[in-house]
């Protein structure tokens, strides 16, 4: 362990970051669109959650109702706060508060997608996991990717980073997965998350080191 030193500002991301992620959360918008204009055929595609959810295994309904906790804005925060002190302590306070922003920020701007798409949810196999929010993009989805993508950014040179994108990978779709077994969204609100989710996370990574490019140069 290193101490809560300061660590290395910059996040991992492509060039134009910014740009990607609002062109990507634009796609994302017009998908949402497209879905509700063509609402029936959008409802048709329940026929994929009504096959899985028919697979009626145990495990599967406790990995989904876990997962139905993740996108509560208390787990969210308490999810952040560990993960974050875990990298003050092996990367630097910086590279945490950097990877806190890039998953929470780029959580809550799909808020802006779903205010501005405003689909129906449909009515889940069980109400007891109803939801109340727009169904399009699929909130926990989103949170997944931008979990990932954050953690993905923050660990640039680790040795864990491999192992970080397979597991990854898998959360992200046990999380989409577990949505559509549920049957709280269809399947193009899943879609929409994994876009979503990975626009906004780079839209945030893009905008952080922006903002760190511009102090250090006015530093100089």
């Amino acid at each position: 362990m290193s101490g809560f030193r300061k660590g290395n500002a910059q996040l991992d991301g492509p060039r134009g970051a910014i740009w990607i992620g609002l062109i990507g959360l634009t796609i994302t918008t017009v998908i949402g669109l497209v879905a509700v204009a063509l609402s029936d055929w959008t409802k048709s595609t329940y026929a994929f959650n009504v096959w899985l959810h028919g697979i009626n295994s145990p495990v599967a309904q406790t990995i989904a109702a876990i997962l139905e906790e993740e996108d509560r804005p208390i787990v969210v925060a308490v999810i952040l706060l560990i993960i974050g002190l875990v990298l003050s302590l092996t990367r630097g306070w910086l590279p945490a508060l950097g990877f806190m922003a890039v998953a929470g920020v780029g959580w809550l701007l799909i808020a802006v997608v779903k205010e501005i798409v405003r689909e129906e949810r449909p009515t889940p196999f069980d109400l007891e996991f109803a939801g109340h929010s727009p169904s399009y993009p699929s909130g926990h989805t989103v949170f997944a990717v931008t979990l990932v993508v954050a953690l993905w950014s923050a660990l640039a040179g680790s040795k864990w980073r491999p192992a970080i994108v397979v597991l990854g990978v898998i959360f992200v779709l046990l999380s989409g997965l577990s949505r559509l077994y549920l049957g709280v969204h269809y399947p193009i609100d899943v879609i929409g998350g994994l876009i979503g989710g990975l626009s906004s996370a780079l839209f945030v990574i893009g905008v952080w080191n922006w903002l760190f490019a511009r102090r250090k140069r006015a530093s100089h």
